[in-house]
């Protein structure tokens, strides 16, 4: 059974940067997901400057 999502949970923390202005307009310029970019694209994301835990503040 799921855990539900509090304030404080893993996955609220996981998802909080992406709710920002910065991080929607990042969401929104990607392409459409497939699964066989996802290197090249993670590699081209590090090399903007983005972190895997990007955050716009």
């Amino acid at each position: 059974m799921p855990v539900p999502m509090t304030a404080d949970s893993d996955a609220a923390k996981a998802v909080e940067p992406v709710l920002h202005p910065g991080g929607l307009e990042l969401l929104d310029s990607l392409p459409p997901y497939e699964e066989k970019d996802i290197l090249r694209r993670s590699t081209a994301l590090r090399e903007a400057g983005h972190s895997p835990s990007w955050s716009p503040r």
